[in-house]
C-alpha cells in the first residue's frame, strides 16, 4: 500500500496523518523555503514554523486531497512573513551614503547601479519581488516556480510579466525619462 493510500486511511484531523503529511514533505518544504529566503537558517524557521501552525490549526484542515496545498499556503505565508521581517530591519541608506555613492568614480556606475536595482526592486510586494528573484537571479523556470509557490505556470509567467512591467515603470520614474 502506498503512502498517499495511507493517508487517505487515516483521519485529516488525527495527529498521525499530520505527523506522515509533515515527515513526507518535509524536504521538499525545505528546498523551497531556501529558494524564496535564500538563507538556510530562515528556511529553516520557515518550514518549522509552517509545521507548528500546522499542529495548531489542524482542525481547519477539511480532506486529506488538500493537505499538501494546505501546508504549501502555510509555507509560503510563512516564508514572506520571514522576507518582510527581514527588510524591516535592513539598513536603510543614509543620505550621506547616497552622496558618497553618487560622487564615486571609478570608471563604472556599478555601485549606483545596483543600488538603483535595489530601490526599484525594494518598492515591489513581496510576492512581485520573490517571483523576480526567483525568476531571474535563481534561475527557475517558470513552472519550477508554480512547484514551489503551488500556482499554475501561466499564473506566474503573468505575474512575472506584470512585475517586469512594474520595474519598468518605476525605472523610467527614477530615471526621469518619458
Amino acid at each position: 500500500m502506498s503512502s498517499a493510500d495511507d493517508r487517505k486511511e487515516l483521519n485529516p484531523k488525527s495527529a498521525e496523518f499530520l505527523e506522515k503529511a509533515i515527515t513526507e514533505n518535509y524536504h521538499s518544504f525545505r528546498k523551497k523555503s531556501t529558494a524564496m529566503l535564500r538563507n538556510p537558517i530562515d528556511a529553516e524557521d520557515a518550514v518549522q514554523n509552517t509545521f507548528m501552525k500546522a499542529w495548531r490549526y489542524q482542525s481547519n484542515l477539511r480532506d486529506t486531497a488538500s493537505t499538501y496545498s494546505w501546508l504549501n499556503r502555510i509555507l509560503y505565508t510563512e516564508c514572506l512573513a520571514i522576507s518582510k521581517n527581514r527588510s524591516k530591519h535592513a539598513s536603510i541608506i543614509s543620505d550621506q551614503q547616497l552622496d558618497q555613492l553618487a560622487t564615486i568614480n571609478t570608471g563604472t556606475d556599478n555601485d549606483f547601479e545596483h543600488w538603483f536595482m535595489e530601490t526599484i526592486l525594494s518598492s515591489l510586494s513581496d510576492h512581485y519581488r520573490h517571483l523576480l528573484v526567483l525568476f531571474y537571479e535563481k534561475g527557475f523556470t517558470a513552472n519550477e516556480i508554480a512547484e514551489i509557490l503551488n500556482l499554475e505556470p501561466k499564473l506566474v509567467r503573468h505575474q512575472i510579466a506584470y512585475a517586469r512591467k512594474l520595474v519598468k515603470e518605476k525605472y523610467l520614474e527614477l530615471a526621469g525619462d518619458e
